[in-house]
């Protein structure tokens, strides 16, 4: 998969050849020989409601499940990073998947509900641990990733901003106005890059250097990090320089090398 977003900018699509076969027909399932527990569930998405909607206000205080009870993870989340996640659930399964950023992540709740596992991959791979906090009625409301980033539901941030008050903590706070590197820029290597952005994440695709990147912004919109697959895998920190509007006009990085805007 990892080589196939690299080279091709794309996620791997199986294809069936057949034009040049001969002989009985190809058999695509037929029963293991050796059945082995999955390490994940990947059923295919299916939304449930393991609890009635309250109908109170919403908040993220930590409430105790009854036994075998499992938490409502499915529907619409906010980052701290400024991504939005869509989150499907069957039973304990749980996933997401970003077209627009070749991800995909399938996750696990534990058996007490507290806590829940993922795994993605795609332009970026990785996994991770997220404490459950839920309502009265067992709607997950908060979940805090262990690489610090905060999952809220968009009604938790519109109340809070509502009340003015701030949703998350200050070293977690949702972005809300992230510079805007979407667009145009040229690499001080003479290759023309086309940026998208989502939230404090950005990355893009080079076909001619068979290379996908994928970043993110830090919270104080000057700065952030960046990887990059294909011949010349690396990665970088840099630092944005602004026009007198605010508008990021270059980015320059620790390696040497810088990008410039182009539109």
């Amino acid at each position: 998969q990892q080589q196939v977003a690299a080279e091709r900018g794309v996620m791997q699509t199986p294809v069936l050849e057949l034009s040049k076969w001969k002989g009985e027909d190809i058999l695509l399932a037929i029963k293991p020989s050796e059945p082995r527990k999955a390490l994940i569930d990947v059923d295919e998405p299916t939304t449930i409601a393991s609890a009635a909607p309250s109908t109170s206000s919403p908040s993220a205080q930590s409430h105790s499940l009854a036994a075998g009870t499992i938490p409502d993870v499915s529907g619409l989340w906010v980052g701290s990073n400024g991504v939005k996640y869509n989150y499907w659930q069957k039973g304990r399964s749980i996933g997401w998947e970003m077209p627009e950023m070749n991800e995909v992540c399938r996750g696990m709740i534990s058996e007490d509900g507290k806590m829940q596992a993922s795994q993605w991959s795609g332009t970026n791979n990785g996994a991770g641990t997220a404490i459950i906090d839920t309502d009265g009625s067992g709607r997950a409301m908060k979940m805090t990733c262990n690489d610090g980033v905060v999952l809220i539901r968009p009604e938790m941030l519109a109340l809070a901003q509502a009340n003015g008050q701030q949703a998350l903590s200050a070293q977690t706070s949702v972005t809300a106005i992230a510079p805007q590197v979407q667009g145009n820029w040229m690499g001080s290597n003479g290759a023309k890059y086309k940026v998208w952005q989502k939230g404090t994440s950005f990355g893009w695709k080079n076909p001619k250097f068979n290379e996908v990147g994928m970043g993110q912004i830090n919270p104080d919109g000057k700065s952030g990090s960046c990887t990059w697959t294909g011949p010349a895998a690396n990665s970088c920190t840099f630092v944005i320089e602004f026009d007198g509007s605010g508008k990021p006009q270059r980015m320059v990085t620790n390696l040497g090398s810088a990008m410039s805007r182009m539109d």
